[in-house]
């Protein structure tokens, strides 16, 4: 990582778009490309986005419920 690249800097965080919430599979349109699909958003899921995110990988998280996992019991 650079050092322009750390906290603080325009390009630490990459953007996050909100959670698209639906009813059913068949109620969503599966036209995304990503480089990285995360299957659960639960504490190890959020660690590989992160990680992936981190190292320039375009990441679709996907999880069932509303996040946490098992991390959140």
């Amino acid at each position: 990582m650079a050092e322009n690249e750390g906290p603080g800097s325009d390009t630490w965080f990459s953007a996050v778009e909100p959670a698209h919430v639906a009813g059913s599979a068949e109620a969503v349109r599966w036209d995304e490309a990503a480089d990285l699909v995360v299957v659960g958003y639960g504490g190890a899921g959020v660690a590989a986005a992160v990680e992936a995110a981190g190292r320039g990988l375009r990441v679709l998280a996907v999880d069932r419920y509303h996040g946490g996992g098992a991390t959140a019991m």
